[in-house]
């Protein structure tokens, strides 16, 4: 459910380390990994893609030294991009001050928070480094307009779909 949860091999007595070999079954893209402990996270591979099913196969470390060969492979899905929104305090609200500061939810391992502004023909998108921005820096609002505002996510350099539309006057 996330890129980050452990994934454990079967304990293998007297084993001295393990080799964790991953296939993209899209892609074919192929990563090994050698741990000494039998645990490893989507977040330990180059680059995993959300939403993406992989072969994950293990080879143990004998006692000498060598691997003996890999065993059965398991698939592994991976979750779907996350997505973010206006914090749930300031969705479908009417703002009183343009220096308001507004807050999308946060998530952990977002690089940039890309936020849209739209009323009718007006369309307005910019990127920020954290999940706040001020108000009144975002140029063309007009006081009493209602806007709908969505949040993306990037993630190792890409940006994931807009979520929840929230609106704010």
């Amino acid at each position: 459910t996330n890129m980050s949860d452990t994934i454990f091999a079967d304990n293998v007595p007297y084993a001295s380390g393990y080799k964790f070999r991953i296939t993209n079954l899209l892609s074919s893209n192929q990563e090994e990994i050698e741990r000494p402990i039998r645990d490893i996270r989507m977040t330990d591979f180059s680059n995993p893609e959300f939403n993406t099913t992989y072969s994950v196969e293990v080879a143990v470390k004998n006692t000498n030294g060598s691997y003996l060969p890999y065993g059965a492979l398991c698939t592994i899905t991976t979750p779907s991009f996350p997505t973010s929104q206006l914090q749930n305090s300031q969705c479908d609200v009417i703002i009183t001050s343009m220096n308001t500061t507004i807050y999308a939810d946060s998530y952990v391992g977002a690089s940039t928070y890309r936020f849209k502004f739209v009323s009718g023909a007006f369309t307005y998108v910019f990127d920020r480094p954290n999940r706040s921005f001020n108000l009144n820096t975002v140029p063309g609002l007009l006081n009493g307009t209602t806007y709908s505002v969505q949040v993306a996510l990037e993630i190792n350099g890409v940006f994931g779909p807009y979520g929840k539309v929230c609106t704010i006057t």
